[in-house]
């Protein structure tokens, strides 16, 4: 079977797994995290915003575009190819481009500095032999190096991120008809030391619900965030593995967890919310959103999901971002159908609202797309003639209410 469609599978496969359940506190992770844990850090946001994320060392953001690293400082806004062969012009006609990812695969659309190298996986796929390896792959910060680190035969990897030393990731799908160890579905993590591996989660056995599986949402103060989903009655389960249609409701659950990454043990977030969505976290606070009464409510919590508290609430098709300091509430509706504005909408965690702002027409379709940094809001823009181009917007501009919001093109690739 071509890689190509099994690519396309396993894509298909990360959608279906929309997912949740109780939690078992066993563990078979014994081994102890050391002391150099790095920064916390915003994951990527599958379902309610950025899919590529943006970057963030001691000088400036990194991004990628058009397959490239496009390094931005961050006082200047400079952004600059992470290349340094003075006859490169950092297009398609320079193969040779340091800062090109050629091998990059889109299906896989996230990157992570960690320690002073940036990581990426790749699917290197030989026709001779109809063989898929999927290579997790290192570069230096100024992109003179690149170095292998990691290499998996026949496997889809879905989501992953390096955390103390270990590459934690997800195989949804094997790539070959062949039997494999690795169970699809369920989270493993290899030591980029000694690359010995162990299984990290399996969702078979969880308990309390048929069927489950899971799917990364973030990584923050030590833990994974995982939304689960699956069915609460055994027959209703087997009844749709076996493709028959059940008469009645089917009995689903789903929920937000959180598996501690030093031993391996689970933490329900938020039980009571069977329709809850992450957002993020804002100053050591878990943010959420959840429906009641055709309202979309945005809540905050501790981040083990204690003490739940309402900060606003909108209409059901506005998105929501956070950042430490601020909630951003997203209107992608027309406000006004005379000027089509649409409006973001700045509020602290008291519920107060602070400003709001119009979003430009030549941008309003990108937004839903930000990615943050300490100071930017970063999103690209893929315009008619091809050509791509690396936007950031000041986060301090967005609390000069009733303004319409400006935007710099720092980086186009044509």
């Amino acid at each position: 079977m071509p890689a190509k469609f099994l690519r396309m599978l396993a894509l298909s496969l990360v959608s279906a797994l929309c997912l949740c359940v109780g939690c078992n506190e066993n563990s078979n992770v014994t081994s102890e995290l050391s002391s150099s844990s790095m920064p916390d850090f915003q994951y990527m946001f599958k379902y309610d915003g950025a899919r590529t994320p943006t970057q963030k060392s001691d000088g400036g953001y990194y991004n990628i575009v058009s397959n490239h690293i496009i390094f931005t400082d961050s006082k200047t806004l400079n952004s600059t190819p992470l290349c340094n062969k003075s006859d490169c012009l950092h297009t398609g006609d320079f193969p040779e481009c340091n800062a090109r990812l050629d091998d990059m695969e889109a299906s896989f659309d996230n990157f992570q500095i960690y320690r002073d190298k940036m990581y990426y996986l790749s699917a290197q796929y030989n026709e001779r032999t109809d063989n898929t390896v999927t290579v997790l792959k290192s570069t230096l910060l100024d992109g003179t190096q690149s170095y292998t680190s990691l290499e998996f035969s026949d496997k889809f990897i879905c989501d992953w991120f390096v955390y103390d030393g270990y590459f934690y990731y997800q195989s949804v799908v094997s790539i070959s008809d062949e039997s494999t160890q690795t169970q699809a579905g369920n989270y493993y993590r290899v030591s980029l030391a000694d690359k010995s591996e162990q299984e990290f989660i399996d969702f078979s056995q969880l308990d309390g619900i048929y069927g489950a599986s899971g799917t990364l949402r973030n990584v923050y103060d030590g833990y994974m965030y995982v939304t689960v989903n699956g069915y609460k009655n055994k027959d209703d389960y087997e009844t749709i593995i076996k493709g028959e249609e059940i008469d009645g409701e089917v009995s689903t659950v789903r929920k937000i967890v959180r598996y501690n990454l030093k031993d391996g043990s689970c933490t329900d977030i938020l039980p009571d919310k069977n329709d809850y969505e992450f957002i993020g976290f804002s100053d050591g606070k878990l943010i959420g959103t959840y429906i009641k009464d055709n309202k979309k409510y945005v809540c905050f919590s501790g981040l083990d999901g204690a003490d739940c508290c309402d900060i606003t609430h909108t209409d059901i098709n506005y998105r929501v971002f956070c950042d430490d300091d601020y909630i951003y509430i997203y209107n992608q509706s027309v406000v006004n159908e005379s000027s089509d504005e649409k409006i973001i909408s700045v509020y602290d965690k008291n519920g107060k609202k602070i400003s709001y702002v119009t979003v430009p027409d030549e941008i309003a379709n990108y937004m839903y797309m930000i990615t943050f940094g300490d100071d930017y809001m970063w999103f690209q823009q893929s315009l008619e003639t091809g050509a791509q181009v690396l936007c950031c917007v000041k986060k301090s501009d967005i609390l000069k209410s009733g303004v319409k919001l400006t935007y710099k093109e720092v980086y186009r690739y044509e």
